[in-house]
């Protein structure tokens, strides 16, 4: 999916690009394994590079990309909700606790620019990776419960809602965190195996995930 197709906010097409240049380390690894595989060929510092380190890039790339395009969308929801009196807050949102410092701010400075400087540093040390965080941060700015964004999810991919779990929880964060952690090494130390079409599958969940993400953030 190209990131022309990603239709919506900024944070949303920039997620597109970034997922571009992951499709891209997997066309780079590709071409790498096809000339490396010609027989007499001096390729030279070519032959240092693993292809399959480009597929795992490539499915590293997309998991962050993913994290950072939420990271966005929740703090500019969280602060439109906090400016907007007219709407009903999420529970989530009121419970929020703002340090005194911050709030004696408020006699000369906007807001809003306070309010998005604490959830900034809110969540500094958060990700949204798997299907628990990313509910976390939905419940935030939405009113939607856990079981509704994986049921609704679950129906826009043609899946039941624990396949899609499953399969974004043990299979694709656990990839990435088994590459991020362990160099992709096993239980047993071993270096997984890893293709074009192993890292395609993942950007392309992952893509796909996001534009349904962003559907039901509205």
């Amino acid at each position: 999916m190209s990131h022309s197709r990603l239709v919506g906010s900024a944070h949303l097409v920039q997620f597109g690009e970034n997922i571009d240049y992951a499709r891209n380390l997997i066309i780079g690894g590709v071409a790498l394994q096809g000339i490396q595989g010609i027989p007499g060929a001096d390729y030279g510092d070519l032959g240092k590079t693993h292809p399959e380190d480009l597929f795992r890039a490539a499915w590293s790339q997309s998991v962050a990309a993913m994290d950072y395009w939420l990271h966005e969308e929740i703090i500019d929801k969280a602060v439109a909700l906090a400016n907007d009196t007219s709407q009903p807050r999420p529970p989530s949102l009121l419970r929020l606790r703002i340090p005194v410092e911050m709030f004696e701010r408020t006699d000369a400075e906007p807001f809003y620019v306070i309010f998005r400087e604490f959830l900034r540093d809110e969540f500094r040390q958060t990700s949204f990776l798997g299907t628990a965080d990313i509910s976390s941060g939905f419940r935030l700015v939405t009113q939607l419960k856990p079981g509704e964004i994986w049921t609704r999810i679950g129906a826009a991919l043609g899946m039941p809602a624990d396949a899609v779990k499953e399969r974004h929880d043990k299979v694709i964060i656990k990839r990435r965190n088994d590459i991020a952690h362990r160099a992709d090494r096993d239980a047993h130390g071993h270096r997984q195996p890893i293709s074009s079409a192993d890292a395609e599958d993942a950007v392309t969940w992952i893509s796909n995930l996001v534009q349904e993400l962003a559907l039901l953030l509205g």
